[in-house]
């Protein structure tokens, strides 16, 4: 029997590369990429009387959303701010996302974060996309936000605002205190499409963000309080004259 003839250089080469494309093709991201938030504070105290702190932190990613999640079952319990609107699962999209703010703020008596994130959509992605906000509080519950509904839709934007606003997501939620805290909001920010004349929005993936007000300092600025506190104690001490017994 006539043995076949061994591979060329040829052959082998030509296998190599198909070899890199199939696991590369494997290994190719199907989410959106999240980058670190250029503007980032962690926590900030109050007056002495409260403090602001992001949760969770960092910024998480979230999955494609699907019937029956969270959002799904929030959607239908709140379609009365949206009557008539529909909601599908388009799956993971692949663009990046850009924070330039994540940011515990103090202001006054209230206590809160900045999101200001800007979406830079992938070459496959869909045209149209905005975003559907969707918030767990502590006070309030679970809501498509903004509730109480500003418009008809169910999505984060108005139109106005959509036309402001293009790619950017920007919210800077907060809560006073005493009165709501302690307390935490979080929130799941999801890319969308929608087409308004069949009032159907076409849900992706996104990002969850948020934070958390206490009363009182935060553990932070009290561990540096009583490092400067000890700290001048100690230097006190070092001057005074010093009696030795014997």
């Amino acid at each position: 029997m006539k043995r076949s003839a061994p591979p060329t250089r040829e052959w082998r080469l030509m296998l190599g590369v198909l070899f890199v494309l199939v696991i590369s093709a494997a290994n190719a991201h199907a989410d959106i990429m999240i980058g670190a938030p250029t503007n980032h504070v962690n926590t900030l105290p109050g007056p002495l009387r409260f403090s602001t702190s992001l949760t969770p932190d960092p910024v998480v990613y979230v999955a494609a959303a699907v019937a029956g999640g969270l959002l799904a079952t929030t959607f239908a319990a709140d379609i009365g701010q949206f009557p008539g609107w529909t909601l599908a699962f388009g799956g993971a999209l692949n663009g990046t996302l850009n924070i330039t703010d994540y940011l515990a703020v103090v202001a006054g008596n209230r206590g809160g974060a900045r999101m200001d994130a800007t979406y830079v959509p992938a070459a496959t992605d869909p045209a149209g996309v905005t975003f559907v906000n969707l918030f767990v509080s502590s006070n309030s519950g679970t809501h498509i936000d903004p509730f109480p509904n500003d418009d008809t839709e169910p999505l984060y934007y108005t139109a106005a605002e959509r036309a402001m606003f293009g790619l950017r997501f920007l919210d800077n939620p907060s809560r006073p205190c005493p009165a709501l805290c302690p307390g935490a909001t979080t929130f799941d920010t999801y890319l969308a499409t929608f087409n308004a004349a069949t009032m159907r929005v076409t849900v992706y993936d996104g990002w969850e963000w948020g934070y958390r007000v206490v009363p009182g300092p935060p553990t932070a600025f009290l561990i540096s309080l009583g490092a400067a506190l000890l700290a001048w104690t100690l230097k006190k001490w070092n001057s005074r004259p010093q009696t030795w017994r014997r």
